[in-house]
């Protein structure tokens, strides 16, 4: 960056043609994808069979009357995050779907909370209009399915809404689901997912039940990312942040998961924002680890460094950079 906290772009692909790849002049930018994970403390997942159209509900094999239910659930005001998800590798049984909730209980910096039921695909809206307005959902205690720790990665792969999470999503996809999560007895599943937001750092995921995004996944990071293993500093520039707390409470968090590494993890924490501008804010973390034996509050100031041009994909733009001194 030059002094003004502009990146300079002379020489880097002219004027962006806006036919290139997002994603590409994204890593050519330099851009860091910190603070730009989804902030939602609920997220609908509902298994949608391909081929999948640009706008997801418009699609062929979209449950009947779901979109009926997100439409009513929206005006109501309701908070929640729809996503169409499939797999290759955990199809559904004929004439059944996997309709899969994660809910953050109350507070931040909390791992999700699950539910999954696998029932018939015509009981589909009405299951998903009792989980998101958070109604009875006794009646389909038969079709709910026990929580086994089972890790649930999903990698945007939604190459109608845009090409990069086609091209670069699809292979890190594949990759995952052949490598680490082809045995029946493994611990994770591997999931296409639609639009999460962000394609131009495709490939991109979360991982929940945690939900940490990821950004511009290769194969070394995801195989750091599905083993937790090896120090977090080292990809820590491919971290979105966490979801369900805001992007200057994410930027904070990176600091102490690149410090801490993985065990970070299995931490309580809480989270404080002392002050806060739309250039900039004060963000106290509270944590402990399990033992005890690591506790202590940390208060860092997260703020605008500057901004970083993208393009391509038809688009193109100005982003913030965030981060703390």
């Amino acid at each position: 960056m030059d002094k003004s906290g502009q990146a300079d772009v002379s020489g880097l692909h002219g004027d962006k043609p806006k036919h290139e790849y997002c994603a590409s002049i994204s890593q050519a930018m330099g851009e860091n994808p910190i603070g730009t994970a989804g902030g939602q403390h609920h997220y609908l997942l509902v298994e949608v069979p391909l081929p999948w159209t640009d706008n997801i509900t418009e699609s062929s094999k979209f449950p009947n009357g779901m979109n009926d239910v997100l439409k009513k659930c929206m005006a109501q005001g309701l908070q929640f995050r729809f996503l169409a998800i499939w797999s290759e590798f955990n199809s559904p049984p004929p004439g059944y779907t996997r309709v899969i909730e994660y809910r953050q209980p109350a507070g931040e910096m909390v791992p999700y909370v699950k539910r999954e039921y696998l029932l018939p695909t015509e009981q589909v809206a009405d299951l998903a209009e009792a989980l998101l307005a958070s109604g009875s959902v006794d009646q389909y205690h038969t079709w709910q399915q026990p929580d086994q720790g089972i890790r649930d990665i999903l990698v945007c792969t939604h190459g109608t809404h845009d090409l990069c999470c086609g091209k670069f999503g699809y292979p890190i996809y594949r990759e995952l689901g052949e490598a680490f999560a082809s045995s029946p007895d493994t611990k994770l599943r591997a999931w296409r997912v639609s639009h999460i937001g962000g394609h131009r750092f495709a490939p991109t995921l979360i991982d929940f039940p945690e939900g940490r995004f990821w950004a511009h996944v290769t194969s070394e990071v995801l195989g750091a990312i599905v083993r937790r293993e090896g120090a977090t500093v080292d990809i820590i520039r491919h971290y979105r942040g966490v979801s369900g707390i805001g992007a200057f409470g994410q930027v904070a968090e990176r600091e102490l998961f690149a410090s801490k590494g993985w065990s970070w993890l299995q931490y309580a924490k809480t989270m404080v924002i002392q002050s806060q501008s739309d250039t900039g804010a004060v963000v106290q973390i509270t944590y402990r680890s399990p033992d005890g034996s690591d506790y202590g509050t940390s208060e860092f100031e997260v703020y605008v460094e500057g901004t970083v041009k993208t393009g391509g994909c038809g688009h193109d733009g100005e982003v913030k950079q965030l981060a703390v001194r």
